[in-house]
């Protein structure tokens, strides 16, 4: 499978790079599907996890942390690679993961958001990589990219970027002079984005359930930059339980919690 990884061609990275989003075929091995789905199941009965439910939508985090089989697919899938390859990294750090199931028929799409706004970090480069366990097409849950949306958060800022996304439909809609990606993927594939591309999904299908793994990779020059309103903040003050950071602000982002995963060791 690593030799799958080894054939992503340089018109594919560079297509992530101007886009701000890319699909990357028949990269994860049926093995692990077969594992991950036995997975999920078990980590949504994890009444001990870090989650939140919502009218058949699950949302759930670091599931590595305490499910043998989510952390050995994170870091020992070809996972690490499709990160480093895409972000041409000396290093690559595992940043988190979120398990996203949606039961069928749920009314609501995924509203357009940034990955960055939520994140406790400032330089360097960080992407996400979802990985669906069902069928997924733009009609049923598969992610919607706004193409080239990480440009204008670099030169219009994030704040500016968020005051445009509250005025625009919900994902799904026909929204003129904007370009999106979306694409139709069958489990094994991936889709790779940059966390400043805006991206939502539409709501799912009435008979198609929609299980994901939204995970999130670090270079090496990334570092940790909290705030109030992150991610690991607001979870945390919110009653979940997710683990201290130990790290300084300006450290590196490696720690116990935040492994390096490639190089392997």
């Amino acid at each position: 499978m690593r030799d799958m990884v080894a054939a992503i061609e340089e018109d594919e990275v560079a297509a992530f790079e101007r886009d701000g989003a890319a699909v990357v075929r028949g990269v994860i091995e049926p093995r692990w599907i077969t594992a991950m789905r036995d997975a999920i199941t078990d980590a949504m009965s994890d009444t001990d996890a870090a989650f939140t439910t919502r009218g058949g939508f699950y949302n759930g985090f670091l599931h590595w942390r305490r499910n043998a089989v989510f952390r050995d697919f994170l870091l020992n899938s070809s996972l690490p690679d499709i990160a480093q390859r895409f972000l041409r990294a000396k290093q690559v750090n595992f940043f988190y993961d979120q398990l996203i199931v949606k039961q069928p028929g749920l009314p609501s799409a995924t509203p357009w958001h940034l990955d960055s706004t939520y994140f406790p970090t400032r330089e360097g480069k960080v992407a996400s990589i979802w990985i669906p366990f069902d069928h997924a097409s733009p009609t049923s849950g598969a992610v919607t990219y706004f193409k080239g949306s990480h440009r204008w958060v670099r030169d219009r800022g994030r704040l500016s970027v968020e005051q445009f996304v509250r005025d625009l439909p919900p994902p799904g809609s026909e929204i003129a002079e904007h370009e999106f990606l979306a694409w139709t993927l069958e489990p094994g594939d991936v889709l790779i984005h940059d966390v400043d591309t805006l991206h939502g999904a539409p709501a799912t299908g009435p008979t198609a359930q929609r299980r994901a793994l939204a995970t999130r990779w670090t270079d090496q020059d990334v570092l940790y930059d909290p705030r109030d309103d992150d991610f690991f903040h607001m979870a945390r003050n919110g009653g979940l339980p997710i683990p201290a950071i130990a790290l300084q602000s300006g450290a590196h982002l490696t720690s116990e919690l935040f492994p390096i995963a490639w190089p392997r060791s």
